[in-house]
C-alpha cells in the first residue's frame, strides 16, 4: 500500500470519527443559575451543550462561561439534549406576594416598624415612651382650678371693701394703714407710723440725683463730685503722689549714682552681686588682666583658642595667617594667601618639577592622577613596547561603549554562550527529582529536558526556588510513570485534568510558572 493511499484511508477514518462523535456527543444546554446560592453549582466531569459542542467541566465552578479553558475542556461537535429551564425570580403559582407593612426579601418575610407615614410594629422604647404619657385631666368649671396635684379646687370670692378683709395680719405680715398712724414728718428709726403725701414728697425734694453709670472695679485712685458721689476711678501712679524723702527709682538717677566704697575684689560673678560687688570684680581682672592671662597662655589653650575659631571654606588672595618671623625673634607677623603662594610655595613647586623633564616610576605611585596630554581621552589605556602608557587605536582594539557590552560577567564569555546554546538536556534518574535539577551543570529552565527513568515511577516536585519565569517542555523516555506534584508554597494547576505523565515513551508535557503558580500541559500517547 503506498503513502498516499494510507492518508486518503486515514482522512476517511477521521471524517468517520468526526461523524461519530458529532452525532453521539449530547449534554444538557449550559445555564448560568448553577451557583452556591441555588445549591447545584456545576462539579468536575459535568458535560454541558453550548452553541453545537458539548463542553466537560475540569475545576467546580458558579456557571463560569465555557469559554474559560481553566474551567472547561471543549470536547467536540454535539447534540442538545435538554433546554435547561431558569428558576424563577417573580411571584406565580405557589409564591406568594405581601402587602406592606409586611415585606419578603430573599425568601424572607419580615413586617416595617411604624413611623409617622408607616403602619407596622412598635419598638420597645415606643412603647414605653406611649405608656408613660399623663392620663387624661379632669373637666372643671370658670368657678375651678386645677391645682398642683391635678385636681380640681374651688376660687375664693373677691373681697369688694375693707370691711371685707380683717385688720390683725391673720392673713399677712402687716394690717392695713390708717389715719391714725400716719405722720407728717419722717423720722429715722420710727416704724410704729407711717408718712403722709406731702412728707413724702418733702423727703424727695431733698434727694441726691445719681450720676451716670460707670463700670464697677476696684481703683486706687477715684474722683468725687461737689455732692461726695463717685464720678470716676483710675489706677494711681508715682505722678500722682507727691514725693518725700524717699525718691522715686529712675534710669537717670541710677546711672548718676555714685559707686562709693568700690574696691577691686576677685571672685566669680553670681545672679546675687550687688552692683558694687560686679564692678569690684571687673576691676579686679581688669587691674590683673596682663599678669593671669598672658602668664598663663600656653600651647594647649593656645590650640583650643585657634580650634575654636570660625572655619572659612573658601579662603581668596586677600586672607591672610599668623607666621612665626625666624628672622626677627620668631615674632607673630602675618602674611597673605597670595604672598604664601607667590614667594614660597610656589618656588618650591618650580624647583621640584624643573628636575623632572621625563619621569621615570618605581615602587608604588601615590600621585591623584596621571595626565598624558599627547593622548586621547576616552580610549582603553595600554603599555606599548616600549613600556609608555598610550591610549589604544580603535581599529584594532575595542572601544570604551563595546568593553562595557561584557559588564556583568560573572564567568568566561565562552562558557556563558556555550551553555546558552544547549536547548535539549537528558536528566537519567531511578529517584524523585524537581524544577532545580540539572544535567551536566545545565538546568531545565528554557530547554526541552528528556526524562530517563527506567521502569521507575518517580515525582518531579515543582519549587519556587527556580527561576522567576521557569519554562520548560518534557519528554518522558522511561517505561514508569512520572508524577508533576506542587512543592512548599508552590501551586500546581493541571491543565489537562491530570498531574501523571503515564504515556508511552514519548509522551510530553510543558510546564511554566507565573509567580508561585506553575501551569501544567500533559499529552499522554
Amino acid at each position: 500500500m503506498t503513502i498516499e493511499q494510507l492518508q486518503r484511508e486515514n482522512n476517511c477514518l477521521k471524517e468517520q470519527i468526526m461523524f461519530l462523535l458529532k452525532y453521539c456527543l449530547t449534554a444538557t444546554s449550559w445555564s448560568p443559575n448553577h451557583t452556591n446560592a441555588n445549591n447545584n453549582k456545576y462539579q468536575k466531569g459535568t458535560l454541558v451543550w453550548y452553541e453545537d459542542y458539548v463542553y466537560e467541566c475540569l475545576v467546580a465552578n458558579n456557571s463560569i462561561p465555557v469559554n474559560n479553558e481553566y474551567y472547561w475542556h471543549k470536547i467536540n461537535l454535539g447534540h442538545l439534549l435538554a433546554q435547561e429551564v431558569p428558576i424563577s425570580t417573580t411571584p406565580g403559582p405557589g409564591i406568594y406576594s405581601f402587602v406592606s407593612p409586611l415585606v419578603e426579601e430573599n425568601e424572607v418575610v419580615s413586617i416595617l416598624q411604624a413611623a409617622i407615614n408607616q403602619d407596622g410594629y412598635l419598638s420597645a422604647i415606643d412603647w414605653e415612651t406611649f405608656n408613660n404619657k399623663q392620663d387624661a385631666l379632669p373637666v372643671g368649671n370658670s368657678s375651678q382650678y386645677l391645682k398642683g396635684d391635678l385636681t380640681l379646687g374651688t376660687f375664693p370670692s373677691i373681697p369688694t371693701k375693707t370691711s371685707d378683709l380683717t385688720n390683725d395680719g391673720s392673713d399677712g405680715t402687716n394690717p392695713f394703714i390708717t389715719a391714725n398712724v400716719l405722720t407728717s414728718t419722717i423720722t429715722d428709726g420710727d416704724i410704729t407710723h407711717a408718712p403722709n403725701g406731702k412728707a413724702v414728697f418733702d423727703a424727695l425734694a431733698l434727694k441726691l440725683d445719681k450720676n451716670s453709670t460707670i463700670t464697677g472695679a476696684t481703683k486706687t485712685k477715684i474722683t468725687y463730685d461737689s455732692k461726695g458721689l463717685v464720678t470716676s476711678g483710675a489706677d494711681a501712679t508715682t505722678d500722682d503722689i507727691t514725693e518725700g524723702t524717699n525718691l522715686y527709682f529712675t534710669t537717670a538717677r541710677v546711672l548718676a549714682t555714685l559707686l562709693a566704697g568700690l574696691s577691686a575684689s576677685s571672685g566669680t560673678f553670681t545672679s546675687s552681686d550687688t552692683i558694687l560687688t560686679a564692678f569690684g570684680k571687673i576691676k579686679f581682672l581688669i587691674d590683673n588682666i596682663a599678669s593671669t592671662y598672658q602668664a598663663i597662655l600656653t600651647e594647649v589653650n593656645f590650640g583650643t583658642f585657634s580650634s575654636g575659631l570660625t572655619s572659612k571654606t573658601t579662603p581668596v588672595d586677600a586672607d591672610t595667617m599668623n607666621i612665626s618671623d625666624s628672622a626677627d625673634l620668631n615674632k607673630a607677623k602675618k602674611v597673605s594667601l597670595t604672598n604664601l603662594y607667590d614667594n614660597y610655595i610656589k618656588p618650591k613647586i618650580d624647583s621640584v618639577f624643573a628636575t623632572i623633564s621625563s619621569p621615570t616610576f618605581t615602587g608604588t605611585v601615590t600621585t591623584p592622577a596621571i595626565i598624558v596630554s599627547s593622548e586621547t581621552a576616552s580610549r582603553i589605556a595600554i603599555i606599548d613596547t616600549s613600556k609608555n602608557i598610550k591610549s589604544a587605536d580603535t581599529t584594532t582594539y575595542p572601544n570604551l561603549t563595546e568593553l562595557s557590552y561584557i559588564k556583568g560577567l560573572t564567568s568566561s564569555a565562552q562558557s556563558q554562550i556555550t551553555a546558552n546554546a544547549v536547548n535539549v538536556i537528558t536528566i537519567t534518574t531511578s529517584i524523585s527529582i524537581d524544577t532545580d535539577t540539572t544535567s551536566g551543570g545545565y538546568g531545565q529552565h528554557g530547554r526541552h529536558t528528556k526524562i530517563s527513568n527506567g521502569a521507575n515511577a518517580i515525582n518531579l516536585t515543582v519549587q519556587t526556588s527556580s527561576n522567576a519565569d521557569f519554562v520548560a517542555s518534557y519528554e518522558k523516555i522511561g517505561s514508569s510513570t512520572i508524577t508533576f506534584v506542587a512543592g512548599s508554597g508552590a501551586t500546581l494547576v493541571q491543565l489537562s485534568g491530570t498531574a501523571l505523565l503515564s504515556g508511552a515513551v514519548g509522551s510530553k508535557a510543558c510546564l511554566s510558572r507565573n509567580g508561585n503558580t506553575y501551569y501544567l500541559q500533559i499529552t499522554n500517547y
